[in-house]
């Protein structure tokens, strides 16, 4: 396979083959195979493997490899290219002899004109042709390469393209086809069936793409096969480009040169370089240094070249001015964390190093928020690229260390004392609830938990020169004169004690008299708003700013009133020197520099009184402040609710009461009044009424208190009664129920109701009792017994219950408790004995009494029977001895049995 790349836009030569000429000289008989008047010709096909060689007119002569005349023969010496195969012998141009034509090589077999010849390359080989007649010719010797593809450029419209190549084949049967993507890209090829297609492509072509060219061998005698297949990658690329940095440049002054830069791609690579100035070159580096002015001409070659043309640029260089850079504010204070905006001025872009804090390295406008001093400079470029370079000198002064103290737990309706430190001005927020929100250490005394926030001010350094004048009369103006003299007003001195100027002013020290000893002295004119001294400095953009100036009076006549200004703008309010002399008193006031970045401060006469105003000033100070910020948070604890949890605040005597605690914060504990101890549930027991209190502590050591007073009621004395209190069976009693306490209700046990007074009849001894209960709820109780004695089960019988009409019986009482007495009906008496005669039958009742009175009654019945009237007969009622009668007995009573007894009246014989 064969790589190669092709170029949209370059122009090379259109040459299809190679074609070599040789006008030589004749030269005879030079390989001896022929005879000295044969023409004998060289001919050098070493150039290209299908070179073609054409002779000049010839006419041949003389005899070669043995041929006589009337042939006539010329003769060519020839080296080949390695790699050709075969020649072809041919005459080119003039009369073709009639008859066959043959040639032969090295006085060979004889070939006939017009067919090729397969040779070893690089020979040399001798060419002899041979025939009759005397034609003038010239003749083509045609080397046959190896079959073989390969490309090289053309020119197709002014694009640089690249022309395929295929020889060895022959071309009625050569096929080109992208075997990449399947033919896609045949579309490509200026021809598919032709021996040097041209490769034309679309922007949107692939990298490579694959060309297979198959086609039949030109002399397949001289190779193994019939048909030929090779295939050549073709590698894609744009077109060769070049830029130059616009059409001019400019040399700024002070540099010796300037770089002139191309940009060069696509084309074939490497590439060549050639500076040109009015015609002349002057270099063949990538990169130009140009240091004069001109336009220069770079011209671009590459790897295509020659077959290509060159690509040109031109660009113009033209000496310029540096521009002049200066940078708002000129210097700048800040506090560590704050910034700055950095204006630079006079160039068209910037460069900023180091970056060091900066917003952006780039813009006239940058942040500076730099965390140490730093000295920022600048690059400013105008818009032909000259530049110029200032600095500004940014001082970082530290923040205050600010200390809000430590956080406090107080309890609501406390107050406490904050404690800030670390700064010179202290602002507290939020002000509510303090003594004082502009002195380090306020009362607080918030009702719920606060954060306050203490930003603290410190000064940063001071930007003032020569503020203590130890320098002399230096660094400031004034509209005041400057004489030693200070006689009359209107008049200062730089001076280290102020009677040295004036006899009347005071012996005064300076403010800081070691090691500084000078002070301003003055002698002030009734003039308001004159400048006594002035200084302009250099400020940082919405920044604060203390300006702060020690005072005194050296006369104490009139003392001096003064004021600060800044830029014609009187600032706070006029402050008065101390009426004692030598007593310095420093004033300060604060100021916002709002978008100023200078700025002129004054301090001010505001007096108008000629007599006296005579004082000196020092250590005038005029310096940024910074503030830093902590916080302190002040826990209002709560005071715990405390409360006692009770089924009732009254009780009755004797009773007990369960106090339980509890407090809206947890974990509160409890101290008792009167002894309780501290267990959040006590039980108490009054027997007065008592205010019990218990004072809750949390863990903060806030208290609530709470109490309750329980209320101790007597218990009634209640009574109870039974009327009467013994009761027999079966009978009933009057109960009855007392209170000594008005108003208090009963309740019976048993369920006898609420009555004073309830009757029951028990059937057993019984004990009742009443409770008493009164309005309060106390209640007593009272028992009363009931004796309920039996009746006495009382028994009656009579002995017989029996009885004939005229019998007696005895009647028996008994009882089944003993002591019962009897008393018997029908008069009887009380015996338990008694004996009766009833003539008919009669029920008798006895009563048992016993000894509590209660009775039993009893009966017995007597039935008297009646007595039957018997009669006896005998049948006969007579009767010899020995002889036997019938004795028959009758009764007037049914079912009379009848007993027989004998009597005989001299005795009496008992018998059945």
């Amino acid at each position: 396979m064969k790589n190669f790349i092709i170029n949209k836009f370059f122009i090379h030569f259109a040459c299809l083959f190679s074609i070599i000429i040789f006008f030589t000289e004749k030269l005879n008989a030079q390989s001896g195979n022929c005879d000295s008047n044969t023409p004998y010709y060289f001919v050098d096909l070493s150039s290209s493997a299908d070179s073609i060689w054409i002779s000049p007119l010839a006419v041949r002569d003389g005899n070669c490899c043995g041929t006589t005349h009337p042939d006539r023969c010329i003769e060519f010496y020839i080296t080949m290219n390695p790699g050709t195969i075969a020649i072809r012998f041919n005459i080119n141009s003039g009369a073709i002899p009639s008859g066959s034509m043959y040639y032969q090589i090295n006085c060979g077999p004889q070939i006939p004109v017009g067919d090729a010849v397969c040779l070893q390359a690089p020979g040399p080989y001798t060419l002899t042709f041979c025939k009759p007649g005397g034609n003038e010719n010239t003749y083509k010797i045609e080397a046959i390469p190896t079959p073989n593809a390969d490309f090289f450029f053309a020119d197709v419209d002014g694009y640089c393209n690249i022309q395929l190549n295929v020889v060895g084949l022959d071309s009625a049967t050569v096929q080109w086809t992208d075997i990449t993507y399947d033919g896609f890209y045949d579309s490509y090829l200026s021809c598919t069936n032709c021996l040097n297609p041209i490769v034309n492509f679309t922007p949107d072509h692939p990298s490579f793409v694959d060309y297979q060219v198959c086609g039949e061998v030109l002399t397949p005698e001289c190779t193994i096969s019939l048909e030929f297949c090779d295939t050549v990658r073709v590698y894609f690329y744009d077109q060769l480009n070049l830029t130059l940095d616009g059409d001019t440049t400019y040399l700024c002054e002070g540099d010796s040169a300037i770089s002139l830069i191309p940009i060069v791609n696509g084309g074939l690579p490497p590439y060549q370089f050639y500076w040109y100035l009015d015609g002349n070159i002057l270099s063949n580096d990538s990169i130009f240094e140009a240091s004069e002015s001109g336009t220069y001409i770079l011209e671009v070659r590459d790897s295509t070249y020659p077959s290509c043309s060159p690509i040109l640029d031109t660009i113009t260089v033209i000496k310029r001015n540096n521009p002049n850079i200066y940078i708002l504010p000129s210097q700048a204070g800040l506090c560590f964390g704050n910034n700055v905006e950095l204006t630079a001025y006079g160039a068209q872009t910037y460069i900023w190093t180091p970056s060091d804090g900066l917003s952006s390295v780039y813009g006239s406008v940058v942040i500076a928020n730099p965390a140490i001093t730093t000295l920022y400079d600048v690059i400013g470029i105008d818009e032909y690229g000259c530049r110029d370079t200032a600095n500004v000198f940014v001082e970082i002064f530290p923040l205050p260390n600010v200390d809000a103290g430590q956080d406090q737990n107080i309890c609501l309706g406390d107050s406490t004392q904050l404690n800030g430190s670390g700064a010179w001005i202290y602002e507290w927020t939020p002000i509510n609830n303090l003594s004082n929100p502009h002195i380090s250490n306020p009362i607080a005394y918030p009702d719920i938990t606060t954060t306050y926030y203490l930003i603290g001010k410190s000064l940063g350094s001071n930007v003032i020169i020569n503020g203590d004048f130890e320098n002399g009369n230096v660094g400031f103006t004034t509209e005041y004169n400057y004489n030693i003299n200070l006689v009359p007003e209107g008049n200062y001195y730089i001076t280290n004690n102020p009677h040295n100027c004036h006899n009347d002013f005071a012996q005064c020290e300076d403010h800081t008299p070691y090691p500084g000893k000078k002070m301003m002295v003055i002698n002030g004119a009734p003039t308001p708003g004159q400048k006594i001294w002035c200084q302009n400095v250099p400020v940082t953009p919405y920044s604060e700013y203390a300006f702060s100036a020690w005072l005194t009076s050296v006369h104490p006549l009139n003392p001096a009133v003064l004021q600060f200004s800044v830029n014609d703008i009187l600032l706070g309010s006029p402050f008065e020197a101390p009426t004692t002399t030598c007593n310095w008193v420093q004033f300060y006031e604060i100021w916002y520099s709002n978008f100023n970045t200078n700025a002129e401060i004054c301090i001010v006469n505001q007096t108008l009184i000629q007599n006296g105003n005579d004082f000196a000033i020092d250590d005038i100070y005029f310096a940024p402040l910074c503030d830093n910020i902590d916080s302190v948070t002040i826990f209002v604890c709560p005071n715990p609710i405390i409360n006692i949890s009770h089924n009732d605040t009254s009780l009755c005597y004797s009773d007990s009461l369960i106090l339980l605690l509890n407090s809206n914060i947890p974990n509160t504990t409890f101290n008792w009044s009167n002894s309780l101890g501290t267990n959040p549930t006590v039980t108490v027991s009054p027997t007065s009424t008592t205010t019990y209190s218990v004072t809750g502590t949390t863990a903060e050591g806030c208290t609530g208190i709470a109490e309750v007073t329980v209320t101790v009621h007597p218990l009634p004395t209640i009574t109870a009664s039974a009327t009467p209190s013994e009761i027999c069976l079966g009978a009933s009693t009057e109960l009855t129920a007392s209170s000594d306490i008005t108003g208090t209700i009963f309740n019976w046990s048993d369920g006898l109701g609420s009555s004073l007074t309830v009757t029951v009849s028990p059937t057993a001894t019984t004990t009742y009792s009443v409770t008493g209960t009164t309005l309060e709820g106390c209640t007593g109780t009272a028992e009363v017994t009931v004796t309920v004695h039996p009746l006495p089960t009382t028994t009656a019988s009579a002995t017989p219950n029996e009885i004939c009409f005229g019998a007696s019986t005895e009647l028996t009482a008994s009882s089944d408790i003993t002591r019962t007495t009897f008393n018997w009906s029908n008069s009887l008496g009380t015996n338990p004995t008694v004996t009766v005669s009833p003539t008919s039958t009669t029920t008798y009742t006895v009563t048992g009494t016993t000894l509590a009175g209660c009775t039993g009654t009893a009966e017995v019945t007597v039935t008297v029977n009646p007595l039957p009237t018997i009669t006896a007969t005998a049948n006969p009622n007579e009767i010899c001895f020995g002889a036997s009668t019938e004795l028959t007995a009758s009764s007037d009573i049914t079912g009379t049995t009848f007993n027989w007894r004998w009597l005989i009246r001299s005795w009496c014989y008992k018998g059945s």
